[in-house]
């Protein structure tokens, strides 16, 4: 392919990420706002959905080629350790998304993405980006995966 064409499917790509986020924050998270914050408490489900954003069933275009570059937790991870394999870009955009609706949300997808996953990526050794970067990006260790961030908050 092309480099124009190259950057097009990109931007498409982008773009689509970018609708898959906006409907997960309006379909998922919307509806639960307010309880969550009546009850001072993230629910479950909305946890769950951050990291299984997955868009199997949606008729988006470019959905299939996104399918785990909708995952909210691993962004910037790479795709060999259950990350999305996406950009900083994409991860703005996403962040910027589900502030629009919760930044509740979006602030713990945010710490999750830049703080806790990027210390690893990048000061790591090889053996704990194998340890912990597939646990951090996957929902089958999520609630483990938050203690890293939520220790340091009051």
């Amino acid at each position: 392919m092309n480099p124009v064409g190259s950057l097009l499917v990109s931007q498409q790509m982008q773009l689509t990420r970018s609708l898959l986020v906006k409907r997960f924050a309006q379909d998922v998270v919307g509806p639960k706002v307010r309880e969550m914050d009546e009850n001072e408490m993230m629910d479950p489900s909305v946890i769950k959905g951050l990291f299984e954003q997955g868009v199997r069933n949606s008729r988006l275009p470019f959905t299939e080629s996104c399918s785990r570059s909708s995952q909210l937790m691993g962004i910037e991870t790479s795709a060999e350790h259950g990350g999305a394999e996406t950009s900083f870009t994409s991860a703005i955009i996403a962040i910027e998304e589900l502030a629009k609706v919760d930044p509740s949300v979006s602030v713990l997808c945010d710490v999750h993405n830049t703080l806790v996953n990027t210390v690893i990526r990048k000061y790591g050794t090889p053996e704990q980006h194998e340890k912990w970067l597939p646990q951090l990006a996957e929902s089958k260790a999520r609630h483990q995966s938050f203690e890293c961030a939520c220790r340091h908050v009051p």
